[in-house]
């Protein structure tokens, strides 16, 4: 089965769309359908398509679309996507069409976005926007190179030879008596990772991982697992069974999505639609562990000639012992660039300037972002606790200025508490019953 992947960005958001067809050498008729739509034309002598990559968004197109999205939206529902994505445009803007691609770098984003900033600002030459977004990045990726995990394809990272492999963890061996009978997830596979595979994890690490910071972050990101209906183990989007609800994916042909049942502490409610409810799972959460977790997937991805550096981060990761204080994670919740599987950056300083951090990451799952500091515990690092070296960090991040709703938040807490989740419902108007 052949998979067409279409990216589309307007410099404000983005989004990826997927085709299937069995015949890998035909296109189907949506993808031909599609690429006309958008100007794109046929080469007899190549057998080939070809389609300008910035496009203008006007009337016309606009007309062509919602024809398109009328025709093809009951086989394929997600096509109304690209009608939602134009009429957010201006009349007149330019916009970037990617085929054959799900996602793309920070590097390349920024590029791109350089690109359009030029063609929806006229009066502005293109090496002038070049020289905006190197004023944004320029710095930084001198400073930072980058290691980005999209898990689209099958990755293996690390030694393929299970008999020359050593565990990045526990630096053992086959011939020191450890074992590598099982595949070891870059990053949690019930967060709906399933190609991103660390062969230097050997199968007592992959277990004790998978019962304390694994269990956490799992946990941590349930809610959003199930209502997202991600797919982990077994193919299959999780219910979730707490000691006042249960929350599932509604199988039922009605018009609900989900199902939540809920039984209230306090039975006087009666019959009042409540405007809150409290969701206590049946486990405590221990919230160094998630931090732990987003440092565990970061150690999973990067070279293992970088793994010497992180020794103590490793150590800190494996004990039993936790921390009294870690930076601040920086926290967004944003629909562009929205991913159903796990996505994660890793940013290696390419000097010594130790006023800013050996190594930080960005996680994204679903709506969410995660910006985190990898700490290293060494006397030659700061450890960016202190306000002001923590903002000395942050403010070297002018990309992240796009967005203004950042919060901070302090997941160094090493007590296992309750884990709840409180949910704010209102009545839809629009649903009559």
């Amino acid at each position: 089965m052949k998979t067409f992947w279409f990216m589309l960005l307007s410099g404000k958001s983005s989004f990826s769309l997927n085709v299937s067809c069995d015949n890998e050498d035909d296109l189907p008729e949506l993808v031909v359908e599609l690429l006309k739509c958008f100007g794109g034309y046929f080469v007899p002598i190549t057998h080939e398509f070809k389609i300008d990559v910035f496009i203008r968004n006007t009337q016309k197109l606009r007309a062509k679309v919602v024809e398109y999205v009328e025709r093809y939206k009951d086989n394929c529902p997600q096509v109304n996507k690209y009608n939602d994505f134009l009429n957010k445009l201006k009349d007149g803007d330019f916009f970037c069409l990617l085929t054959d691609c799900k996602s793309i770098g920070q590097k390349e984003q920024f590029e791109i976005d350089a690109k359009l900033f030029a063609l929806n600002n006229p009066y502005i030459e293109p090496e002038v926007a070049l020289e905006h977004v190197n004023e944004l990045f320029g710095d930084f990726f001198y400073k930072y190179s980058i290691v980005s995990i999209h898990p689209g394809k099958k990755i293996k990272v690390g030694e393929p030879l299970k008999s020359k492999r050593i565990c990045r963890f526990c630096k053992g061996s086959e011939s020191s008596g450890v074992f590598f009978k099982h595949e070891a997830h870059a990053i949690s596979e019930s967060l709906g990772n399933k190609n991103i595979i660390l062969n230097e994890e050997c199968d007592t690490c992959n277990r004790d991982f998978s019962k304390t910071i694994e269990m956490d972050v799992d946990l941590w990101f349930k809610m959003h697992t199930a209502f997202f209906k991600v797919k982990t183990k077994g193919n299959k989007v999780p219910v979730i069974k707490g000691k006042n609800f249960s929350f599932r994916v509604n199988s039922f042909n009605d018009d609900s999505d989900f199902i939540l049942t809920h039984s209230p502490d306090d039975l006087s409610v009666g019959d009042a639609f409540p405007k809150e409810l409290s969701l206590e799972f049946n486990q405590g959460i221990v919230i160094q562990n998630v931090y732990k977790a987003f440092v565990k997937f970061s150690m999973s991805v990067i070279s293992s000639s970088k793994i010497h550096l992180f020794e103590k981060t490793i150590e800190w990761l494996k004990g039993e012992g936790f921390v009294d204080a870690l930076p601040l994670i920086a926290v967004l919740s944003t629909y562009d660039n929205f991913t159903k599987i796990p996505e994660l950056y890793v940013y290696l300083r390419n000097d010594d300037d130790n006023n800013f951090p050996l190594a930080f990451g960005e996680f994204h799952y679903t709506h969410l972002r995660y910006v985190f500091i990898i700490p290293v515990f060494c006397f030659s690092e700061k450890e960016f606790i202190e306000k002001n070296e923590y903002n000395t960090f942050w403010r070297f991040l002018k990309h992240y200025e796009k967005y203004d709703n950042w919060s901070f938040q302090d997941f160094s807490n090493k007590e296992r508490t309750q884990f709840v989740i409180n949910m704010k419902l209102e009545v839809n108007s629009d649903v009559h019953q």
